[in-house]
């Protein structure tokens, strides 16, 4: 009888962070959309997410709250060639001020 032990190791290894196009959506449509500080349109808007692991979005539309939300980089399967990345589309229900 035989027997095979196995040893497994476990190593960090660098993932490259790439930029990718995501979709913002609210309800309703036509909030102005800040990424990390800057304007980038009214929602629905696509833009090319940076290649960094956390970004910051706010939206803002008269007679509504505003709305910010931290977003982090999602794991993509493991050996997937896109390594980890942002989702394609977020949204966000905004709330109506009283």
């Amino acid at each position: 009888m035989f027997s095979i032990g196995l040893v497994a190791a476990c190593a960090q290894v660098p993932v490259k962070l790439r930029a990718q196009s995501s979709t913002f959506y609210t309800e309703p449509a036509g909030a102005r959309v800040t990424l990390d500080g800057k304007t980038i349109g009214r929602t629905p808007v696509t833009v090319t997410l940076p290649d960094r692991e956390q970004i910051q979005v706010r939206f803002e539309l008269g007679g509504y709250l505003p709305l910010t939300q931290d977003l982090e980089r999602d794991p993509v399967e493991a050996g997937s060639p896109a390594g980890v990345g942002w989702g394609n589309a977020y949204a966000f229900p905004l709330i109506q001020r009283r």
